[in-house]
């Protein structure tokens, strides 16, 4: 799914998590320039721990910082954990 510069910003972002989580079909989420900040990539994290089929996520150009940016590797990092 490519919604790169929508503008979602975090309430886009978080509504978009909660629909992964139980999402089996999706495999590429591309939210570049979507005014994305640490609520929205932690919101995004913790649905991807959940979520086996994305296997491409791409945040470039948003606006997450430290928080944000710590815990969406560390998401995917447990999820591919999990699959081993």
């Amino acid at each position: 799914m490519h919604l790169s510069g929508n503008g979602i910003a975090d309430a886009g972002a978080t509504a978009l998590a909660e629909a992964i989580q139980t999402n089996s079909t999706l495999t590429v989420l591309r939210l570049c320039d979507n005014r994305i900040a640490d609520a929205g990539a932690t919101a995004l994290a913790e649905a991807m721990q959940t979520n086996s089929t994305v296997t491409e996520l791409n945040l470039y150009g948003n606006v997450i910082g430290h928080a944000g940016a710590g815990v969406v590797p560390e998401a995917i990092y447990m999820e591919i954990n999990s699959t081993i």
